[in-house]
């Protein structure tokens, strides 16, 4: 039987498509990265939030996150996204069997997937996930510095009880399992703005509380954040903000900025 495999929509305009160009840009990225934050290698790294957009903006702050996880050994990858074409309620999956990559394909861990298929009520929505790119952008990351592991896609919407999902959740998630937030920050205000908004949205995340979060937070992928704050409660998980970069950063306009911003949490 034949692979339903989801082809990179954004190699080529997003991030390389050659990989030995796209391994340029990533170790440019990780040497610019290799210095921020302390050392957490003795630490158990569950979970991290990193932006969403192209490389050009976000690979050096992707990557101050990215590099505290190189060579770990994780059996599954969730990663959670935002739909930005297309509204979802709830919880929406993919039917795919695979992700494309410049470095491969990546498998996904439909065991896995069934069991929460199980548990929730999810929505099988290709439409959401056929140009979405917060899922995408994160692919060729994972693949170069986890090597083989199997991915668990998520697009979170709106009208959910977080607190009870991540509560079942939390249970099916082990030692063995990552789940990258895939969001950006503010959108479209100054730099200065921006700044100043997004620094607000950094010590709430790091405050914990998700009404809070859900209720202040400057966030593309909103949801996602307050499901990872929900189970990072149940789990103990720590936060520990990493590394912030606006676009203007990157040449862009300083009166209309997006902003970047990257977490891990760990646990004892």
């Amino acid at each position: 039987m034949d692979l339903k495999v989801r082809k990179a929509e954004y190699a080529g305009l997003y991030y390389p498509s050659d990989p030995a160009e796209l391994d340029r840009t990533l170790d440019l990225a990780l040497a610019e990265a290799a210095t921020l934050g302390p050392d957490y290698s003795e630490l158990n790294i569950p979970a991290m939030i990193v932006p969403c957009g192209g490389y050009i903006y976000t690979a050096k702050t992707a990557s101050a996150a990215f590099q505290k996880v190189i060579n770990r050994k994780y059996e599954r990858v969730i990663v959670i996204g935002v739909t930005h074409f297309i509204s979802v309620s709830g919880l929406a999956m993919t039917e795919m069997d695979a992700y494309e990559t410049p470095y491969g394909n990546i498998e996904l861990d439909k065991e896995f997937i069934d069991e929460l298929k199980n548990d929730f009520d999810f929505s099988v929505n290709e439409m959401a996930f056929a140009k979405e790119y917060s899922i995408e952008l994160q692919l060729p990351f994972l693949k170069k510095y986890l090597g083989d592991f199997k991915l668990v896609p998520i697009l979170v919407g709106n009208k959910m009880n977080y607190q009870e999902v991540a509560e079942n959740i939390a249970g099916e998630i082990d030692e063995k399992t990552l789940i990258v937030i895939s969001t950006n920050f503010s959108h479209f205000l100054s730099d200065e703005k921006a700044r100043s908004f997004d620094q607000n949205s950094i010590n709430l995340l790091l405050e914990g509380n998700t009404k809070k979060i859900l209720a202040e937070v400057q966030a593309s992928a909103i949801g996602g954040l307050a499901l990872l704050n929900e189970i990072a409660l149940v789990k103990h998980w720590q936060p520990a903000f990493l590394n912030y970069q606006n676009s203007s950063e990157a040449g862009d306009d300083k009166d209309s900025v997006v902003g970047f911003a990257s977490f891990v949490y760990f646990s004892q």
